[in-house]
């Protein structure tokens, strides 16, 4: 890999404009903003990218602009391609290549029920496709399908694969994981309420969602971590979960709401989620403004 990933990523927005449009202006200016606050990476197109709403039209320009946009400020992009069709995610993954993205990642297919040898012949398939470092992303949550350090010893062994995002929301899992892939592969802790946990338990860096509305807490928290300051570490954390409660509501529309109060453009989400009504968006005012953080 030309860049070394590891450290604070965040699952960046896709900015839309009311109709429904990539807004790139908005997406560069947000990548700025993460920059400047210490982010060292994106992870793109991904749950709260809103990535299974985006075309093969979208991905095309949608992956320039956010290469583009981390090369200016000197980040690096991971870009999430996952689709229900092994050969949909070759096409987004050979788009994701020709914008110059640094490595890929793909959930399991979805939508449909499949068993382990399905998703090994998937993840076979796409990452023979690709030159790039391959990123798997365990979300079963949305995909229906668990990856196991069981599975996981096994498909580690496919040609390209050096990392894992792991979003299953379970710390046994992730330590199974870390006992499985050892030190040299990017495991990588993709839930916000368990970044330090996750970095005690050898994760390589975090993908958080929180970062992209208040990316200066996950990268105080490990900066703490780094420099063994564990007590500032755990109080980060405990502000993390604070953050995240207060951003309950409707779907990413929330957060985009949240980066909108703190002065900064977030876009619209892509329908069919839907925006704040006038009184959640007072709602979530309220919120952030008895946590002191607008």
């Amino acid at each position: 890999m030309a860049k070394k990933i590891e450290g604070v990523l965040v699952a960046s927005f896709t900015p839309f404009t009311k109709e429904g449009e990539i807004d790139g202006e908005v997406l560069k200016g947000h990548i700025k903003f993460l920059a400047e606050k210490g982010v060292d990476g994106i992870f793109a197109s991904g749950t709260y990218g809103e990535g299974p709403m985006l075309s093969p039209d979208d991905y095309q320009r949608f992956d320039r602009l956010m290469v583009e946009a981390v090369r200016e400020n000197d980040m690096f992009v991971i870009a999430q391609v996952g689709s229900p069709s092994t050969r949909q995610v070759i096409q987004q993954a050979e788009i994701a290549a020709e914008a110059g993205v640094d490595a890929i990642a793909a959930v399991p297919a979805f939508y449909y029920k499949h068993d382990e040898e399905a998703i090994y012949s998937y993840y076979r398939d796409v990452t023979s496709a690709t030159d790039l470092p391959f990123f798997i992303y365990n979300n079963p949550a949305r995909t229906g399908f668990e990856i196991t350090p069981q599975f996981l010893s096994r498909l580690i062994q496919l040609d390209n694969i050096v990392g894992m995002k792991d979003s299953s929301d379970r710390l046994l899992a992730f330590c199974k994981f870390k006992q499985v892939v050892g030190d040299e592969f990017n495991l990588i802790i993709g839930t916000d309420d368990l970044v330090l946990a996750g970095l005690l338990m050898g994760a390589k860096g975090t993908v958080l969602v929180v970062g992209n509305v208040f990316p200066e807490i996950p990268v105080q928290l490990y900066r703490a971590f780094k420099e063994g300051d564990y007590e500032k570490a755990v109080q980060l954390q405990y502000r993390m979960l604070e953050i995240r409660a207060a951003l309950k509501g409707p779907y990413i529309a929330t957060y985009k709401a949240a980066l909108e109060l703190r002065g900064r453009k977030g876009g619209y989400a892509r329908k069919p989620l839907r925006e704040l009504t006038p009184e959640e968006k007072k709602k979530l005012e309220a919120k952030l403004r008895d946590l002191a953080l607008i």
